[in-house]
């Protein structure tokens, strides 16, 4: 079965700038003028991508500036190593959300996992919370794949 071992990262100093992009109306300006819409993909190499999440009509306000891209990498051990398709995995996953209508700004995928460990976090204060309780066949399972 191949496999693949992806990255994915917000933490780069890559920018995405389209300088024919309009932006996007907001109140008497506009917002998001030279940045790129949502889902452009741009290889930097073999194993590597960055993928818009975030277009002009995300922003919130004309004051947010350009947002970064994700880094998506493959790891040279994956056995399946389509790089478009991958990037387009995690773009698609951006999509999935159950907390609002509008696209998210990281896939569900890295999301979801970090808003469990902040809510398993905050049982820590909870006066006689035994973490014991945690440990079920949930916790082998693989419950996120």
């Amino acid at each position: 079965m191949p496999t693949a071992f992806v990255q994915v990262s917000g933490d780069h100093d890559w920018k995405l700038f389209d300088a024919s992009a309009p932006g996007a109306v907001y109140r008497q300006s506009r917002k998001g003028v030279a940045v790129p819409e949502r889902g452009q993909i741009v290889p930097l190499g073999p194993r590597a991508a960055l993928v818009t999440l975030t277009g002009p009509q995300q922003l919130k306000t004309d004051l947010q500036g350009c947002p970064s891209p994700m880094l998506v990498s493959v790891h040279p051990n994956s056995t399946f190593n389509s790089l478009d398709y991958i990037a387009k995995q995690v773009f698609d996953l951006t999509f999935m959300s159950w907390r609002t209508f509008m696209p998210s700004t990281h896939p569900v995928s890295i999301a979801y996992p970090n808003l469990v460990v902040d809510l398993l976090g905050n049982l820590r204060q909870i006066p006689n919370f035994n973490p014991d309780i945690l440990i079920t066949k949930l916790k082998e399972s693989r419950w996120f794949l």
